[in-house]
């Protein structure tokens, strides 16, 4: 069984990359952008395949979550996963499993994350291109910018407007029984807003 859904999100968020806590260096009242998406096409999964999946569709990130149902390890090859913008735009991407640790990888070799049978893996994906270093006069980090054609300024976030009606798309390769196969989810935009307070929307998968 494989099922999967898109949700709500916020448009601009800072992280620290390296081994330490996540942390959060935005503004409480700084307005975000918040989107609602709808799964739309779903290709390379079958209805017997014994996955689940959950994606939550957000301005500057995808959230993920992989339920191994099999009796044999299902094996994500990062290197072979892609993000593709509203404007067709492909983004290699890096991933996080809620440690804030977004940097890339800085050796050679495969990036893979292994699920063994009956256990569940939760990532964040997020385009390497969107994550800049950031210095200030009071603090400095990681900025993980919007991938979606949207800025936000200290009173207001231009350019959400004409996201509704848009798509975008994760494109995954797994290895699952010694064989390579290609996942594709493609998510509709169907509407999007600002809001003022730092606490998004409920995730809504569908």
């Amino acid at each position: 069984m494989a099922t999967d859904g898109g949700a709500s999100v916020i448009g601009r968020r800072r992280y620290r990359i390296g081994f330490i806590a996540l942390s959060l260096l935005a503004s409480g009242c700084a307005p975000m952008v918040h989107i609602r998406t709808e799964r739309i096409a779903t290709e390379g999964i079958e209805a017997n395949d014994p996955f689940h999946f959950e994606l939550v569709v957000y301005t500057d990130s995808i959230g993920f979550t992989l339920t191994n149902q099999d009796t044999e390890p299902i094996e994500i090859l990062w290197q072979k996963t892609s993000l593709v913008g509203v404007d067709g735009t492909t983004f290699d991407v890096m991933h996080d499993g809620g440690r804030g640790v977004w940097a890339a990888r800085d050796f050679p070799g495969e990036d893979i994350s292994r699920i063994p049978p009956k256990a569940t893996l939760r990532e964040q994906i997020i385009p390497k291109r969107s994550v800049g270093f950031e210095a200030g006069p009071m603090r400095s980090g990681w900025v993980v910018a919007s991938y979606l054609p949207v800025e936000c300024g200290p009173v207001r976030c231009t350019g959400y407007k004409d996201l509704p009606g848009k798509t975008v798309r994760l494109n995954m390769t797994v290895r699952t029984r010694g064989n390579e196969r290609v996942f594709d989810w493609t998510f509709r935009i169907e509407s999007a807003f600002v809001s003022t307070r730092w606490a998004r929307p409920k995730d809504d998968p569908n």
